[in-house]
């Protein structure tokens, strides 16, 4: 249960903050999202969907110092 709150708490914050952003900010972060799912090599372009953007674009911003 404790882990679900936590990650439902991550999950809004990391939802507000990408709310925040200024469209410049929202594309650069689509950009790189982008970039890095394309330099996988076991991913191939016509499988990267919305949902595989959302998740790398979240997991750029969990990590962001």
């Amino acid at each position: 249960m404790e882990e679900n709150r936590k990650a439902d708490e991550e999950r809004e914050k990391i939802n507000a903050y990408k709310e925040s952003l200024s469209p410049e900010q929202r594309s650069e972060l689509r950009e790189k999202a982008l970039s890095e799912i394309k330099k996988l090599e076991n991913v191939r372009e016509e499988f990267i969907s919305e949902v595989l953007i959302e998740a790398k674009e979240n997991e750029i911003l969990r990590n962001k110092p």
